[in-house]
Order: structure tokens, then sequence, then C-alpha cells
């Protein structure tokens, strides 16, 4: 359940001392821990691709959760993000943490996310904008 990943990474932020733990425990899991055929399929693909299909992944794990690409050039996209109830601030540096950690893994460099309109607290929706460099 979200409450016990929220009290998870209170006590892991207290007694590390790291505030940037969910954001790099969020990035790890998704870039570090991909199988080799997983990475190489997507470097295959754009980062507005793999952008498009997180909401088939976040769902696996929140249900009603929801992500809409709203505009995607290259090197950049705004996206929208509902349906995360329970959400607090270390849930979402998590959440950004992966978002930043599938984007590198697909190949884009220097990712970067802006939470526009929630995306922090206890939001249960965000507008992003996430910025990258492509190799």
């Amino acid at each position: 359940p979200v409450a016990d990943l929220r009290e998870a990474y209170v006590f892991l932020c207290a007694h590390v001392g790291d505030p940037e733990l969910p954001r790099s425990i969020g990035r790890y899991g998704l870039s570090r821990h991909l199988p080799a055929y997983w990475r190489m399929f997507l470097r295959a693909l754009s980062p507005g691709f793999i952008l498009r299909r997180a909401g088939t992944v976040l769902r696996r794990y929140f249900l009603g959760a929801e992500v809409e690409v709203l505009e995607h050039w290259k090197g950049r996209a705004r996206m929208r993000v509902w349906g995360l109830r329970g959400f607090d601030a270390n849930l979402w540096a998590d959440f950004h943490g992966a978002v930043i950690g599938a984007l590198e893994a697909g190949g884009a460099q220097d990712v970067e996310i802006e939470a526009r309109d929630g995306g922090q607290g206890d939001a249960h929706h965000a507008e992003l904008a996430v910025r990258w460099r492509e190799e």
C-alpha cells in the first residue's frame, strides 16, 4: 500500500539523512535494474514514446493512476499525471527519479523535471515539464 511506502521513505530519509534519497532510489530502480534486453529495447525508442507508455507501467503499481503526454518536442515534453492518491513529497521525488531513469535507459541525457502544478507535497496530480538531451 502507498501508506507503507510513504512510511518507509520517512524512516529511510530520517536515518540516512539524505533528502534526495527517494529520487535516487526511483532513478536507480529503473536505470540500473532493467535487464539488458529491456535497455536495448528502450534505446531503440524515442523518449516521447517512453513517456507515452508511462501510464501503462504506473497503473501496474498504483490503481487509478493515469499519464497523458500533453505536448512533445525533440528534447522536451509536458505531461499530466493524476490519480496518485496518498502521494507525498518523497513519493513524488521517487516518481520523478523513475521518469529520469526510464529516459536515461532510453538514451536521454541531462534529464530535468519541473513540477508546474502539483507534483509535490500531498498533491495527487501533477503537470510536469520534462527536458533532456538526446545522444
